[in-house]
């Protein structure tokens, strides 16, 4: 009875199917309605209204809030598909630890498209990379560059080379007898030369089967190696 009444019925927007509200003229209107049913995927988030420009897949109740230069640091806001609020949260990021073995490549033009470099953290190296995005069929695979994956080229490091998103998207191949190595190139694997450098010089490549020795290096994911020294 639409409260004994008192409110006239909900009328349906015929280019919206599904979207049924009281007053019609509030949908696509310039102004966000955040609340239902105008802020609903039905009304198109309130005709689009609600879809920040630039950021289509973003819907918030106060897209304002988008690029304002404060980062709103929950979801929706500080998400990929609001481009972490429109940059304000990138911003931000860079007041927490950005820890790499060269500082000198943040900010300076060129996308590392690599761990540690391409992180919220680093603010995606300085600006350098484009803000990473989750791929469309591979859940958990956020990367910058989606069309790198599935090229033909194994990208052997993070995030391409990951089971979320299924190890380059097939580009990169699993040594025989090593099911968590994956690499770009087998054949260095075992060639009597020590390929000191992630994914190959790793306990899940037998550290390059044996071409390399974790006594003579320590390495980490960035494929920054260290040298350990003994005294005699």
């Amino acid at each position: 009875g639409w409260d004994g009444g008192d409110c006239n019925e909900p009328i349906p927007i015929q280019v919206f199917p599904g979207c049924s509200v009281l007053e019609p003229f509030r949908i696509g209107n310039g102004f966000c309605d955040g609340t239902p049913p105008y802020f609903t995927e039905e009304c198109n988030w309130d005709g689009g209204d609600c879809i920040p420009e630039g950021y289509p897949d973003c819907h918030v109740p106060y897209p304002e809030g988008i690029s304002d230069g404060i980062c709103f640091d929950w979801s929706p806001y500080n998400t990929s598909a609001c481009g972490f609020d429109g940059g304000d949260c990138i911003a931000a990021s860079a007041n927490l630890t950005c820890s790499v073995p060269h500082p000198e490549y943040i900010g300076n033009g060129i996308c590392d498209d690599y761990f540690p470099y391409n992180t919220q953290e680093c603010a995606f190296d300085g600006g350098d990379c484009p803000i990473p995005q989750e791929v469309e069929g591979l859940p958990g695979c956020v990367v910058s560059y989606p069309e790198k994956l599935g090229n033909g080229d194994c990208d052997s490091r993070l995030p391409y080379n990951s089971p979320e998103c299924n190890r380059d998207n097939g580009n990169c191949k699993q040594m025989e007898g090593y099911p968590y190595c994956y690499v770009d190139s087998p054949r260095w694997i075992g060639d009597g030369v020590c390929d000191d450098y992630t994914p190959y010089n790793t306990p899940e490549c037998g550290y390059d089967v044996g071409d390399c020795s974790p006594l003579d290096r320590v390495c980490d994911l960035t494929g920054n190696s260290s040298m350990l020294t003994s005294s005699s």
